[in-house]
């Protein structure tokens, strides 16, 4: 009887040995998952910034144009056409 309790608790040992081990990788993959989730977000939250900043230049740009009109064609180039101001 006394054997088999030791038998026993050698199972249950190692049994428990190989949950913790797989617990120990699970946690080890959603940390990796985590990281790079962060890493993704920080780019994207970059790229945002830089998109905003481009368009706060192009307002700044269009309002101090006043009287140009300007436009960005699909392959970059940039078009300007002096627009006379008439009084009435």
């Amino acid at each position: 009887m006394f054997v088999k309790q030791v038998t026993s608790s050698h199972e249950e040992a190692e049994i428990l040995r190989r949950e913790n081990e797989a617990l120990k990788t699970s946690a080890a993959d959603k940390e990796q998952r985590v990281k790079a989730a962060l890493k993704n977000a920080r780019q994207r939250i970059l790229q945002l910034q830089e998109a905003k900043n481009a368009l706060a230049r192009q307002l700044s740009e269009a309002e101090q144009a006043k009287g140009t009109c300007s436009f960005t064609l699909c392959f970059g180039i940039r078009l300007s056409v002096a627009m006379p101001v008439v009084a009435i």
